[in-house]
């Protein structure tokens, strides 16, 4: 009987994860960032971890697993605290992301001066990958958000094209998904480099206010 319980249990972990590739074990991916004003200057660069695990998210054990951000250089400077309304200034935010045969998606980094990826399109790839296949999602964003509470998003996504991108002396294939949200505030677009192996190289911000934000995958450990 314990053996036939047990059978099923991994029946359905496979129904609910898939075939894992990326969220399999603790990996860790560093990107570079960079956020640019609306008028293209760039004025702040940083670094930011991501960690992977294939520990069940609290929150939703039976769809996500347990991912990491760090934010290893923590700004602690008080004007740009009072520039960007956070919804917490940290160091570390452990959240969710999903990877089954359906679909690989990432909540991204949204503490201290990324707090405004929350309106754009969060990170999604749904499978299979086709170029110009196009998917639709909503985002509902509840409250502690200030002026974004109680906002709905339209994201809109479409498979544009494949390239290569540069990792440290490595060249891997990627597909190039642009995706744009769309609410009362205007439009804020994300387009994604993703790899089926490693999961996403790239993330391109444009954002309603004009601001921009690039995030590049250096390494992984």
């Amino acid at each position: 009987m314990r053996t036939f319980a047990l059978i099923i249990l991994l029946v359905v972990s496979n129904l609910t994860f898939g075939q894992a590739k990326i969220l399999t074990e603790k990996k860790t991916y560093f990107y570079s960032t960079q956020y640019s004003d609306s008028i293209n200057n760039i004025f702040l660069k940083d670094t930011i971890l991501f960690i992977t695990t294939d520990i069940p998210w609290k929150h939703q054990p039976d769809k996500q697993k347990t991912v990491i951000w760090k934010y290893p250089h923590l700004i602690v400077d008080t004007l740009l605290k009072e520039k960007f309304k956070s919804i917490g200034w940290t160091d570390i935010d452990s959240t969710g992301a999903i990877e089954n045969e359906k679909k690989y998606w990432i909540h991204p980094p949204r503490h201290n001066q990324f707090t405004i990826t929350e309106i754009a399109p969060f990170p999604t790839v749904e499978f299979p990958c086709e170029i110009n296949k196009r998917f639709k999602s909503f985002t509902y964003i509840g409250n502690g958000w200030g002026k974004w509470e109680n906002l709905k998003l339209t994201n809109n996504y479409e498979f544009f094209k494949k390239e290569f991108r540069n990792i440290g002396l490595l060249k891997y294939e990627c597909w190039i998904i642009k995706s744009e949200s769309e609410s009362e505030l205007g439009k804020s677009y994300l387009t994604t480099a993703y790899n089926e192996n490693i999961g996403f190289v790239e993330f391109n911000y444009s954002f309603y206010n004009k601001t921009k934000i690039k995030i590049e995958l250096i390494k992984i450990e």
